[in-house]
């Protein structure tokens, strides 16, 4: 949807959306060699795209500006991840 296609992915781990109430389970990847595409929404759809430094998402996640559980958990282990990888 975003506009890109990633060649890798790296599995970040998985969790579930709404324990006791769902058994929806959410699943974390790391995309990357990533090349640019026509972005594809459905004819219903609203999205904006925001493109931004890696670093700055490590910012906003620290400063508590990202409140999604989905967008933290991922931003968490995607972080756990790179920091392995030093």
């Amino acid at each position: 949807e975003a506009g890109v296609e990633a060649k890798r992915w790296e599995k970040l781990g998985h969790a579930y959306s709404s324990p006791g109430l769902f058994e929806e389970i959410l699943h974390f990847y790391l995309a990357t060699d990533l090349e640019q595409k026509s972005p594809n929404f459905d004819s219903h759809e609203i999205i904006e795209i925001h493109w931004m430094p890696l670093d700055r998402a490590f910012e906003m996640l620290d400063r508590g500006d990202i409140v999604d559980g989905k967008s933290m958990i991922g931003l968490y282990r995607l972080r756990q991840i790179l920091g392995k990888q030093d």
